[in-house]
């Protein structure tokens, strides 16, 4: 936040400068751009390895919810299940919980990844 913080500071001091001498577009362009790439760095590096974490767990935190009420609602659905529901349903939960681990983390990673081509 400082680094983006700083070229902030910068490009305003250019304006002004540029206003006083005659507009100097390109000048001002440049310190946007230094901005930019300031603020996209601190997304980057070692912190990138706690930002998938993160998106992967909220990830885990949706698609498991999703798969395991797809889970339940199979056990209910299927006559053949449905007899021992309440036996079957915890285990259909735990089931969605547990398959959509691998299922965020490959999601978490093509982001990942897709983030990396975009700014570099």
């Amino acid at each position: 936040m400082k680094a983006a913080g700083k070229g902030f500071w910068k490009v305003s001091q250019s304006n002004e400068a540029s206003a006083a001498h005659g507009g100097d577009s390109r000048n001002a362009l440049r310190q946007i751009n230094e901005t930019a790439i300031a603020a996209m760095q601190l997304f980057h590096g070692h912190k990138q390895e706690q930002v998938m974490v993160r998106i992967a767990v909220l990830l885990w935190a949706i698609g498991g919810t999703v798969l395991a009420g797809i889970a339940v609602m199979t056990v209910l659905a299927v006559p053949a299940l449905a007899g021992h529901a309440m036996s079957y349903i915890p285990y259909a939960a735990l089931a969605g919980f547990i398959v959509a681990i691998p299922v965020a983390v490959i999601v978490a990673r093509q982001i990942g990844k897709t983030g990396k081509t975009a700014t570099h």
